[in-house]
C-alpha cells in the first residue's frame, strides 16, 4: 500500500510540474500545506524518583566497592592447590549476621 501511495503522489507531482511548464494554473495534489510540513518533534525523558534513587545507590556502591582482585586470586590459588581452609566458626557467625540483617531478630 505504501508504494501505491508513493506512485500516486509522484504522478500527481509530475502533473503539477507539466502544468506549470505549460502555463496552466496550479493543480492541487490533495495535500494541504499543513499535511506536507513535518511537525516539530521534541523528545523528553523523565526519570521516576525510584530510578533516580537507584542511580544514586549505584554510584555510592561504585565508590565504596573495594578492589579485592588480589585477594580473590589468592583464594582461587589456595582452592586449586587444596590448601584453602574454611574457618567454620567465622562462616557460621557471618551467616547468622547476614540472616539477622535481612530478617531481623526473631525475638
Amino acid at each position: 500500500m505504501d508504494s501505491k501511495i508513493n506512485r500516486v503522489l509522484v504522478s500527481q507531482a509530475s502533473m503539477v510540474r507539466k502544468d506549470n511548464e505549460a502555463g496552466v494554473g496550479r493543480r492541487e495534489t490533495g495535500l494541504s500545506q499543513k499535511q506536507t510540513e513535518k511537525p516539530e518533534v521534541t523528545d523528553t525523558v523523565s526519570l521516576t524518583d525510584t530510578a533516580l534513587r537507584i542511580g544514586r545507590i549505584e554510584n555510592a556502591i561504585a565508590e565504596i566497592h573495594p578492589d579485592n582482585t588480589q585477594r580473590v586470586e589468592e583464594i582461587k590459588k589456595a582452592i586449586f592447590d587444596g590448601t584453602y581452609e574454611i574457618n567454620d566458626k567465622k562462616l557460621v557467625d557471618n551467616l547468622l549476621k547476614f540472616e539477622l540483617t535481612i530478617y531481623g531478630d526473631p525475638k
